[in-house]
């Protein structure tokens, strides 16, 4: 880990303001004005630990070697003030998401309540750093020395600490650098150029001619920063950003910034090329009329480890400013097991856990631990193991499974990874220059094909909820649809996305909004579109909604088409 010697530049996260600038993050033992603080904190707080010795060692052991570590706290009670207070303070659409796809029985929930002050003025006292602040997870990632934390786990209203986990770093991505890189896909000249392989395949061209194309869609991406001046991007004047933010250097650049490594920014503008690209005749994104906010999350100075506290951070950001879905290229392995990937463990997978109930559809990939054809091994990374989350495996251009794409099942046996993309060969837009193309290999590149289908079906069908999602995207999937099970050595889950299929699995004359009945939702849709030639409200496919759309709409009422 990185660690700075004068000011730091970690994260204060308060998911209702951009973050602030924290205090030095120098790190001090124990002081005797720390241990007033820590006696004070006890006379205040008379509940007992419910950190056990066993389970602080761990994160005892993280701050010795120089890692962050969480610091979880016992739950509070949220008074109707705090939470009328806080949907004051969310943005509308974000709780017209939440009423639409959420699972909860109220947009607002206590764990949208910033983190107490005082349960942080206590941890500044004993001399910590604070890095991240997760209202969802009621906790906070700090910096502090193997004593410090020791006395921390020990505060009557701290539940748990453990260290924060890094990202597992991806296969190599690039595979050759040049303006010709991919032409043996045998596309240029015609509108999808070379990306038109990794597209079809997903039969998401037939999505696109249909005009959906992802527009009316926002899309939070995760990542390591974003190079958008590339030719690749230029031709709808770039990707449509309506919100950004850099977790690391604490600003609105997600690109590269002074102090930067050089490669800083490659793994995330191969992910955005791939969604985002607009280039016609030469590339194409699978989502290029979204709308998108970026995350900048990981720091790759040093080593190519990033930390799951940014990713907390970033996905409650991407949440809170509108996403529909989020696409994490990411996955966290250090300091956990396969034995605690049972989709309630891993910090990441809590927070996806938290993003899913909300009603953001959220893709991960499985990783790229390779599999052994065992059914009784694993080899996932968190979160690919929220419950709700769409994970993505990889597949080559002809769908044969890919020999380093991580295996399931999760330790409480569910099917995972669950639909696949191509991971091989992905065209895409390189970092090294604006100019030039290439091709890049993980699971990382196959998880943003799929969430750029998802954000098309979306834009089809605006009353899916995530459990909507997941349904069509899985019983439509390659495999499932040609046997009717799912891959019984847990390498290949449902098969390859179908997006046209999954778009007619459940069609119905009149229902513009994809919510099985046909409504007042739908007229109300179909009016609000008139004149326009959206392909939502256009039922008809005569180019302009009008009076035949809203027969259609009617006859499917009285019909009873759901």
């Amino acid at each position: 880990m990185k660690t700075s010697t004068s000011e730091s530049r970690r994260i204060a996260f308060v998911a209702h303001s951009l973050p602030r600038a924290r205090i030095p993050s120098r790190i001090a033992s124990p002081t005797a004005f720390h241990l007033v603080a820590l006696l004070a904190a006890l006379v205040c707080w008379s509940s007992p630990s419910h950190a056990s010795p066993a389970a602080v060692q761990p994160a005892i052991d993280a701050a010795g070697a120089g890692h962050p570590v969480w610091v979880f706290f016992t739950p509070r009670d949220a008074t109707d003030r705090e939470l009328a207070a806080t949907r004051r303070e969310t943005p509308v659409r974000t709780l017209e998401r939440r009423q639409l796809r959420g699972t909860a029985t109220s947009e607002i929930r206590p764990s949208d309540l910033p983190v107490q002050s005082a349960h942080l003025d206590v941890l500044r006292d004993l001399g910590t750093t604070i890095r991240c602040e997760s209202r969802w997870l009621n906790g906070v990632s700090v910096e502090a020395d193997a004593a410090t934390v020791a006395a921390i786990a020990q505060l009557p209203f701290v539940r748990e600490v453990r260290p924060v986990a890094r990202w597992k770093r991806e296969l190599p991505d690039e595979r050759g650098v040049g303006p010709d890189d991919a032409t043996e896909f045998g596309d240029r000249g015609n509108f999808y150029g070379n990306s038109g392989a990794q597209l079809r395949q997903l039969n998401l061209t037939d999505l696109h001619a249909m005009g959906f194309t992802g527009s009316g869609v926002v899309i939070g991406v995760l990542d390591t920063g974003f190079r958008r001046t590339h030719d690749g991007f230029a031709g709808n004047g770039g990707p449509d950003v309506i919100a950004e933010y850099d977790f690391i250097n604490l600003d609105d650049d997600t690109s590269t910034e002074d102090g930067d490594a050089i490669l800083q920014h490659c793994h995330g503008t191969y992910v955005l090329s791939v969604l985002a690209a607009y280039n016609p005749g030469t590339i194409m994104g699978a989502a290029f009329d979204a709308s998108y906010i970026l995350c900048k999350t990981e720091d790759t100075i040093g080593e190519y480890q990033a930390e799951e506290d940014y990713y907390v951070a970033g996905l409650e950001y991407a949440e809170l400013h509108g996403a529909d879905i989020v696409t994490a290229s990411l996955g966290y392995i250090d300091w956990y097991t396969q034995a605690q990937l049972d989709g309630e463990t891993t910090v990441s997978t809590r927070a996806v856990n938290e993003a899913t109930a909300r009603g953001v559809i959220c893709l991960v990939p499985a990783g790229n631990e390779f599999n052994d054809q065992d059914p009784g091994t694993s080899s996932l990374l968190a979160p690919a193991d929220a419950p709700d989350a769409i994970t993505v495996g990889g597949v080559n251009g002809s769908g044969a499974s890919l020999d380093f794409t991580s295996d399931g099942p999760t330790a409480d046996g569910r099917v995972k990874p669950e639909v696949l993309a191509r991971g091989v060969n992905v065209q895409s837009v390189t970092c090294l220059s604006t100019t030039s193309y290439t091709r890049v290999d993980g699971t990382s590149f196959a998880t943003p094909l799929v969430a750029g289908a998802v954000a098309c079906l979306l834009q089809a069908r605006p009353a899916w909820t995530v459990q909507d999602m997941r349904e069509h995207l899985f019983s439509t999937a390659s495999d499932f649809a040609a046997t009717g099970d799912t891959d019984p050595l847990f390498i290949r889950g449902y098969g390859i996305v179908d997006a046209l299929a999954a778009y007619n699995l459940s069609l119905c004359p009149g229902d513009v909004d994809g919510s099985g009945t046909v409504d007042f939702a739908d007229l109300e849709l179909v009016l609000e579109r008139w004149g326009t030639s959206d392909p939502v409200a256009d039922l008809d496919a005569s180019g302009l909604v009008d009076f035949g759309d809203l027969n259609e709409t009617l006859d499917a009422w009285a019909t009873d088409c759901d």
